[in-house]
């Protein structure tokens, strides 16, 4: 019964236009019914009902698409103005009709919030599900007779992270091509579903795979990357013990004898691998997300650099909110849903989820109302832009800016807060605050220096040699000092704990500050290598430099702790809870064209050249002297005395080399193209640091490239097989691409200007337990899906292990880059220990903010 009903709505298609076929043809002789059975018009009167039964659920399945929430009248509403047109002549449909008086030919059986989906290429996938009972009856209009068929018709949910592999590339044959050819072991026992084609080689093991495409052995003409010989085992059965190979003889559209066994390619596959393989001649079609999406989607890249449209692709879920349309809007954009949204340095609020601020109750000497703030991105908490300044948005959003409007509410700040990052100004005396108890925060810039004292961690780091790789002699004080460890970052004097080496001194006799450290890690970062070794032109070759927005988590949750007023706890209390989802991203001129009409965002401008003539000189031809666009300021005038341009940054007594830096000197970001005379210091990535431990669920998601880096939740790895156990905590990070840097990854065997080399980069061991949403930029000649995520280090004897489950989007419109071939100059491959977290097959154990796709499937068929 399982085998027939996981084909029976493709088969009852092949009766149906059988049927419809020869019932015509009979009704245009009219004079041979004479000569008829009264069991053949009974037959045919059957199979009419038959057929229309089976056009009334592929109108259903093609509602639900549009309708995931459809209801019983809503269905019947459906098919009464639908299914009546598709009657075939001689017969009357007597039950459904245009006038719909009567709905009761569809009618609820049943709801459960747990159940499986009972039949179909999804059978056996945990789902709620809502059963109805479909009856559809028929009259032959010479005879009289009547015949009526019913099917027990199931609809579910099921959610992307269901399957441990999931691409949304395309949607049908020739379209969303995808491959995976694994030159080390890859084994994937859980599911796989891919819109578009699919070919498989290589060391690749599967457990079950559909595709809205074709599933075709890599060796397969048909396949973009064509291999000499090439064969993949899948299993036959949810065991993962027995497989049979797929090769070119027997893979989809083979017939009609494949593999010699005489049957075609529906039966043979049907009935050798007993539904773990599906694809679009088994009536696979694509699972489309049901989100809202107001416009366009900005387009991406294939592998020669050519626009590849994002249409119809599910990039609206990482993309923010944007102007004339484009980007989506709604169900499903976590930049709407999120309730923390971060831009070049602003936080806000979701006024969605988060009541707006109160007014203070009493009349304040002289009347200010409250500023008004657009519903996207919600009102600001926090700057990282010392004293004022204005955002993308026409807010004014500095520090100080942000302060006043808060001290017209019920929840002034106390003080200026410090857990949002490192540069809390202090307008008092002109630096970056040296609170002495200041723990880590969450945002910094640049570079980041790793420690293992007294735990592993990352934090902001001075400033990255070219030379040797490493932290040396440095211009800001004319000699040399050592690194500063992350460590050391809360007290309160710069010291070389952990450094194995004694702190110099300046040649003026002064050290510089945490302050200074600070700063001057802002104007470094680290190369990517995989663009450096992609990029053909030499004036590519700077796109590999990254300048990152380093997000630390465990920062961030000792900061949701803290509900001091104007700390970000403060406004997730009371009643207020945080959702669980973040959304992070940062601007230059021509990020966000290419969303209407649809076009390429415009290339981040190039790091380690940008200039601010008021800072202190970069030591390296390939540094920048200039901080980047999220720490700048307006000049203080009369009409805006809280600017702070031009003021010191770091001043420790009468010392101090950087300068807040004026906004005016930087390209604006909403321009179209960067303006060359201008400083364009903008960072271009995200990354997550000190994330081992999540004590949340979460959603953390960006319209940018993330490089994550070190163990992400490795106490929910613990129990990845065991899909009732804890501790677990349901994560999610979306990105352009998602990136790993391992846990032995520092910055100063990345640096800006040298030359690739995996020597300089040593990975360790490192464990990861989250879904992924991700983009990809495909090339035959580059690793398929088992490239992803990239690497950028030397994983030669060391271990990625990974639980949770990838899905595959939309083609990547920043990042831009294939996947590395292993190589010295990019990286030398791990060993890939690679599961499904099962907890994902629970529809209760989905990260925040998840979308689902309907699906539809028939168990049950009774004739009348």
């Amino acid at each position: 019964m399982n085998e027939k009903g996981q084909a029976i709505i493709f088969m009852a298609f092949l009766v149906a236009l059988i049927s419809l076929a020869g019932i015509v043809g009979v009704s245009q002789y009219q004079s041979s019914n004479l000569n008829i059975s009264a069991y053949e018009h009974e037959s045919r009167t059957y199979y009419a009902a038959s057929s229309l039964e089976v056009v009334a659920q592929a109108q259903l399945t093609t509602y639900l698409m549009t309708n995931p929430a459809m209801t019983q009248p809503e269905m019947a509403a459906y098919l009464c103005a639908h299914l009546p047109g598709s009657t075939p002549r001689g017969y009357t449909l007597l039950n459904i009709n245009a006038a719909c008086s009567d709905t009761s030919f569809i009618s609820l059986v049943g709801q459960s919030p747990s159940s499986t989906i009972p039949n179909g290429p999804y059978q056996g996938m945990n789902s709620p599900t809502t059963t109805y009972n479909l009856t559809v009856k028929v009259q032959e209009t010479i005879t009289g007779d009547v015949a009526s068929i019913s099917s027990v018709i199931t609809i579910g949910d099921i959610f992307p992270f269901e399957f441990f592999l999931f691409s949304d590339l395309g949607s049908g044959p020739g379209t969303g091509y995808v491959q995976m050819n694994p030159t080390t072991a890859y084994s994937i026992n859980g599911r796989v579903h891919v819109n578009g084609d699919f070919c498989v080689g290589g060391q690749l093991t599967l457990g079950n795979v559909t595709a809205s495409g074709y599933l075709m052995d890599l060796n397969d003409s048909r396949c973009l990357d064509s291999q000499a010989t090439s064969s993949v085992p899948i299993a036959t059965d949810g065991s993962f013990t027995v497989f049979q190979t797929l090769t070119t003889s027997n893979d989809s559209g083979c017939g009609p004898s494949c593999g010699g066994s005489g049957l075609g390619w529906v039966d043979y596959d049907r009935y050798t691998w007993h539904g773990n393989v599906q694809d679009n001649l088994n009536g696979v079609i694509p699972l489309k997300l049901p989100i809202l999406v107001a416009s366009t989607a900005q387009n991406g890249y294939d592998q020669n650099w050519v626009s590849t449209s994002n249409s119809g692709s599910s990039r609206v879920i990482v993309d923010p909110v944007v102007s004339g349309g484009g980007g989506g809007g709604g169900k499903g954009q976590y930049a709407q849903m999120a309730d923390l949204i971060i831009i070049d340095g602003v936080w806000y609020v979701s006024q969605s989820h988060v009541p707006r601020p109160t007014p203070v109750p009493t009349p304040l000497p002289t009347a200010v109302p409250l500023p008004t703030f657009a519903q996207w991105p919600g009102v600001p908490i926090w700057s990282d832009h010392p004293g004022s300044a204005t955002d993308q948005f026409g807010n004014k959003v500095g520090q100080d800016d942000i302060r006043a409007f808060w001290a017209l509410t019920t929840r002034p700040w106390v003080g200026t807060p410090n857990g949002y990052s490192y540069y809390s100004y202090d307008p008092t005396n002109n630096t970056i605050n040296q609170n002495p108890a200041l723990a880590q925060s969450i945002i910094s810039y640049g570079s980041i220096d790793r420690t293992t004292v007294p735990t592993l961690s990352w934090g902001p780091a001075g400033f990255f040699g070219w030379s040797s790789g490493s932290q040396s002699a440095n211009d800001l004080c004319g000699g040399s000092f050592a690194c500063t460890p992350a460590t050391s970052l809360a007290g309160p004097t710069v010291t070389a704990s952990g450094c194995g080496a004694t702190l110099a001194t300046c040649s003026a006799g002064t050290n510089p500050s945490n302050a200074t450290y600070i700063l001057n890690a802002t104007r470094s970062g680290f190369v990517d290598v995989d663009i450096q070794a992609a990029s053909q032109a030499p004036n590519q070759i700077p796109r590999s430099n990254i300048l990152p927005v380093n997000f630390d988590m465990r920062a961030f949750y000792t900061a949701l702790a803290n509900t001091n007023q104007g700390e970000l706890g403060s406004y997730f209390s009371s009643g207020r809870q945080f959702n669980n989802m973040i959304y992070i991203s940062s601007n230059w001129p021509g990020s966000l064209t290419g969303f209407s009409p649809a076009g390429n965002a415009l290339d981040h401008p190039y790091q380690g050249a940008q200039a601010d003539a008021v800072q202190p000189q970069s030591w390296s031809p390939s540094g920048q002297s200039a901080l980047p666009y999220p720490l700048c300021s307006t000049v203080p005038s009369g009409g805006n005395p809280n600017g702070k341009a031009g003021l010191a940054f770091d001043q420790v007594g009468a010392t101090g080399w950087f300068k807040v830096p004026d906004c005016a000197t930087y390209s604006t970001i909403s321009s179209a193209t960067p303006n060359p005379a201008l400083d364009n210091a903008f960072p271009n990535s995200i990354r997550i640091i000190n994330a081992d431990t999540i004590t949340t669920p979460l959603a953390f998601v960006s319209n940018l490239p993330i490089y994550l880096t070190g163990n992400f939740n490795t106490a929910s790895y613990a129990n990845y097989a065991n899909a009732s156990g804890t501790p677990w905590s349901s994560t999610m990070i979306g990105g352009d691409m998602i990136s790993v840097l391992s846990t032995g990854w520092s910055d100063g065997g990345a640096a800006w200007g040298v030359a690739p080399s995996a020597g300089s980069r040593i990975a360790g061991d490192t464990t990861i337990d989250s879904a992924f949403v991700t983009g990809f930029m495909f090339s035959p000649t580059a690793p398929g899906l088992e490239g992803i995520p990239p690497l950028l280090e030397n994983w030669s004897g060391h271990n990625l292990n990974y639980a949770g489950s990838i899905y595959l989007g939309y083609y990547t419109v920043y990042y831009a880059t294939p996947p590395a071939t292993s190589g010295a100059a990019t990286y030398q491959p791990p060993t890939k220990n690679f599961n499904y977290e099962t907890h994902f097959g629970y529809p209760i154990n989905q990260p925040p903010g998840t979308s689902n796709y309907p699906v539809y499937s028939v168990s049950k068929w009774i004739g009348h």
